[in-house]
């Protein structure tokens, strides 16, 4: 029978494949123009999917390490930003960021985007003995990756440097040097900032008084993300005895997005037998030590660079902490020490063993996108109130399906415990599909397309027809031990030149379906013989054929569902306007709780105000008991939703959870075709406690993935 009311018990479904288009909207609450990589939750990855904007320009996105899906979204001061999912190819999409271990440099990582770039040193250096603790940046003045041909530049000519210092060319191999070394800028960028035995630009440390205990160098490391839009690693450091605190062992995860010019570092420590202080912030030089300014959530300095008389320029660092901070200040030297002056530093309280802190460090250089110490605190500003609002993410899951579908017929197979729809192929002018898809799901969100079940064209599948695939409904049967699936559908007859209902049957939910030689019947009392709808008793066992435009007709199936009873008997609902309940077509049929619900249409499917309307019975022969309030769903203009018709309903098994699925007209045709450019949606449907319907709200958001409780 057609699973409509269902009780089963236990089992976890997985995921299928999406393969319908979803719509992401980003709300911009702040009046600031944002540029920014946006994280989108709840989405089933699939690297088969491609991103449209507004202007349905193809534009890259990345799936990250935890199952996220990010984009680069501008976003105007309290505006939204609109981009749809669609199944395909993607292009191949340009990197924004980089990163690259490099052991030939005694193991620096480098991890770069479209404005900066930080190096972290490795093991290899600290075997050898320098010290090189924090976080080292390289400046760049272009939006290309630029930092691994900086490197192939410097170090594919250090032999031939070498060969020359041993040939006693100093001078030439100084002009070599000059030409190569990435500590000078050959036109793309260079690394010109100091760090040495000191934070760098947002190192973090464990913090004893006023004493940095300096993290040595990364022990291993692990690329999380490579791009295009964000590159993520892992470091991991060597056990370091702590005294008191224990033998204590530091973790990192450093992020960097596209267009950012700051990086989020999230740090944790294992090992820690009491809870630490823990510093992060940046190093201060003593050449210039005026730029500071230290704030309570964020401080900045205008770095004088390793040589200031000669580079002429500055390195804007900051420390940002928009979650809050303990204690923010200066950390100053007795007597400057090897260039340094002391710290700038946040310093969080008593943080936990495994206890994850999270900050951002960032970096500008005077030469490229922030030209002054008053622009980047401007950058820092819209940066923190960016962080503390950030963009509202919301998935539109309506429609459910790709393109245009129509007439949708909802089953829950019990055989396979998935969801399908068997909608009409939408998108022909005067409704001139002639094909049936069939599209399945675990969860009743995400669809796949199974493939073409009937070919309805002339010559095709059905001898007696010839297009108009129209309005199927289906259901499923166990019969002798094994599962049929029954398929009745319309279609247009060239003999009788009118619509006729056939049958077609398979073994599987998703065919192959063997249509019968001949349609069910030819003649009614009245209207047309189409939108059909089977439904089977759960009381008496009976198998019902209801069907009908402009008049509501049944018949009764016979046990092999594949015949019915030549006496059509009709039940159409009397009375009502365009505005309420007046029967057009569309009829679909179920059971809940000792009462038969009829759903129908009302007016023309080409109209927005096209919309579903309810009675209910003690028997599903009728009399049909039109409802007080008779509108199940109806337009929603003010969301831009018109034509909610022709639905069927699904019960989630075990529950008395229920959905309704129906078409909608594609707001795009509303004065271009719009009977026949529609598409499929879900919503939710309750009940009143005395079981009247409630009205229900149409959406673009759809409903969440259902989990499944089913037999063994």
């Amino acid at each position: 029978m057609k699973n409509r009311t269902i009780f089963l018990t236990l089992l976890c479904l997985l995921p299928s494949l999406r393969t319908t288009s979803q719509t992401i909207v980003l709300k911009n609450n702040t009046p600031l123009q944002r540029h920014e990589v946006v994280e989108v939750d709840n989405l089933n990855k699939d690297p088969q999917l491609v991103l449209f904007d507004a202007f349905d320009v193809e534009q890259p996105y990345q799936w990250t390490y935890d199952g996220k899906l990010l984009l680069f979204a501008s976003i105007r001061p309290f505006g939204t930003a609109t981009y749809i999912l669609k199944p395909g190819k993607p292009s191949e999409m340009k990197p924004y960021v980089f990163t690259k271990h490099y052991p030939e440099r005694l193991d620096d990582i480098m991890i770069e985007n479209d404005r900066t770039a930080y190096r972290f040193y490795g093991p290899a250096l600290q075997r050898s003995g320098q010290q090189g603790y924090g976080i080292d940046i390289w400046l760049k003045n272009t939006p290309d990756m630029i930092v691994d041909n900086i490197y192939k530049l410097e170090y594919s000519r250090h032999p031939e440097i070498s060969a020359l210092k041993k040939q006693g060319k100093q001078r030439e191999a100084e002009l070599l040097t000059t030409l190569t070394s990435y500590h000078l800028n050959h036109g793309m960028g260079m690394d010109c900032y100091n760090v040495g035995p000191t934070l760098g630009c947002g190192t973090p440390s464990i913090i004893v008084g006023d004493s940095l205990l300096f993290p040595w160098c990364y022990d291993t490391y692990k690329v999380l993300d490579r791009g295009p839009l964000r590159v993520t690693v892992q470091l991991d450091f060597a056990p370091t005895d702590r005294g008191t605190l224990g033998n204590v062992t530091e973790h990192r995860i450093v992020t960097l997005d596209r267009g950012s010019n700051f990086c989020q570092m999230k740090v944790w420590y294992t090992g820690l037998k009491k809870p630490a202080d823990i510093a992060s912030g940046f190093v201060i030089h003593a050449a210039d030590t005026t730029g500071v300014v230290v704030e309570r959530d964020f401080m900045h300095y205008a770095d004088p660079t390793s040589d200031p008389e000669r580079y002429n320029c500055q390195i804007y660092v900051a420390a940002l902490f928009p979650g809050g901070i303990d204690t923010t200040k200066q950390l100053m030297y007795k007597q400057p020490t090897n260039g340094n002056a002391g710290h700038a530093v946040g310093i969080h309280q008593k943080l936990r063993n495994n206890e994850p802190f999270t900050y951002y460090f960032g970096s500008a250089w005077s030469q490229y996108d922030v030209h002054s110490q008053n622009e980047w605190q401007q950058r820092i500003t819209s940066f923190m109130q960016a962080c503390q609002h950030p963009v509202d993410v919301s998935i539109y899951g309506n429609p459910v399906l790709p393109d245009y579908h129509a007439d949708p017929e909802v089953l829950y197979s019990q055989n396979t415990g998935r969801f399908y729809i068997y909608p009409t192929t939408d998108g022909y002018a005067g409704w001139g599909g002639y094909s049936f898809d069939v599209f399945s799901s675990t969860d009743l969100v995400h669809f796949r397309n199974e493939g073409t079940i009937l070919n309805l064209a002339a010559g095709g599948d059905a001898p007696w027809a010839s297009g108009n695939a129209w309005a199927p409904c289906i259901e499923e049967k166990k019969i002798d031990g094994q599962w049929k699936y029954f398929f009745y559908f319309s279609a247009h007859n060239p003999a009788l030149n009118k619509k006729t209902l056939g049958v077609a049957v398979a073994n599987s939910p998703t065919g192959p379906f063997k249509v019968s030689e001949k349609p069910l019947f030819t003649t009614t009392s009245g209207g047309q013989m189409i939108d059909s709808d089977v439904f089977t008793d759960p009381v008496s066992g009976q198998t019902y054929l209801y069907y009908g435009n402009g008049h509501l007709h049944y018949r009764l199936l016979s046990d092999d569902m594949m015949s019915v009873s030549e006496e059509e008997y009709t039940i159409t609902p009397q009375g009502g306007s365009l505005a309420d309940y007046a029967f057009r077509e569309g009829v679909y049929v179920f059971y809940r709780k000792g009462l038969y619900y009829f759903l129908w249409s009302v007016d023309d499917t080409g109209a927005k105000n096209y919309h579903v309307a309810y009675g209910t019975s003690t028997s599903p022969q009728g009399p049909i008991k039109v409802a007080e309030k008779p509108i199940v769903i109806i337009q929603n203009p003010e969301e831009e939703i018109y034509g909610t018709g022709h639905n069927s309903i699904v019960n989630i098994p075990g529950t008395d959870e229920w959905y309704i699925v129906y078409h909608r007209i594609n707001k795009n045709y509303l004065n271009n075709g719009p009977g026949f450019h529609r598409e499929v949606c879900i919503d939710r449907l309750t009940f009143a406690k005395d079981g009247t319907i409630n009205q229900v709200q149409p959406t673009h958001k759809g409903i969440k993935p259902i989990t499944i409780l089913s037999k063994k």
